[in-house]
């Protein structure tokens, strides 16, 4: 009949499904990248060898990892996507142009002492290939504090009017510095402003640049 040969047809060209069903996605419909275990070894293009520690999240890009260099020393933050991803390879390029330590350092010299940008720095960035042929990029920047939006909790615990006045001046000091890099940020809200590591830190940092526009080179 018609519908045996359809069937037939149906069967002879579409693949089998893979085992374990589909690769979980993240809420913007990019694939995560495998999770990797503690002790894992990113070798990135400076030839710094960043060890892995427990994930501590997930993005709209893959997974957020701690980590620090040669397994010692100062603790970082690594964010993984697979390669064929996009957020995360806008933001590697944005602090690949504005966001390592030395930009920071002529920056601050050339504010003679005015207030400075809050933002975390470009550690590493490279690539890493999981299992030998699933190909993912990783990028190493600063370890801060909570954000904005879970300290505030939805207005349990709402901030004083110095506190919001603080927070205003940083981020408009960090925009300031992003713009005169010739960037615009496009997702300033209080997930992406986070506060300093240390206990009861007032600095706040502002993140996340996977949305970022170059509106101007810099000259």
């Amino acid at each position: 009949t018609r519908e045996a040969r359809s069937l037939l047809f149906i069967k002879v060209i579409m693949p089998p499904k893979k085992a374990g069903g589909k690769a979980k996605k993240t809420a913007n419909g990019y694939r995560f990248p495998e999770h990797l275990d503690p002790g894992t070894t990113l070798t990135d293009l400076k030839k710094k060898q960043w060890i892995l520690g427990q994930s501590i999240g997930t993005g709209g890009f893959g997974e957020i990892y701690l980590a620090s260099e040669g397994g010692k020393g100062e603790e970082r933050v690594v964010k993984i996507e697979p390669s064929e991803n996009g957020p995360l390879f806008v933001e590697m390029h944005f602090y690949i142009g504005a966001g390592k330590p030395e930009n920071f350092e002529e920056y601050k010299k050339s504010r003679k002492g005015k207030d400075v940008p809050h933002l975390p720095l470009l550690r590493g960035n490279g690539s890493y290939l999981h299992k030998g042929n699933d190909n993912y990029r990783f990028l190493v920047i600063d370890k801060l504090g909570k954000d904005l939006d879970k300290i505030f909790q939805n207005g349990v615990n709402p901030l004083s009017l110095a506190q919001v006045a603080s927070v205003s001046c940083q981020v408009l000091d960090t925009l300031e510095y992003i713009h005169s890099f010739g960037y615009t940020h496009n997702d300033v809200k209080a997930a992406n402003i986070l506060f300093g590591p240390q206990a009861n830190s007032n600095d706040v940092y502002l993140v996340d640049f996977g949305l970022v526009v170059k509106y101007m080179n810099k000259e």
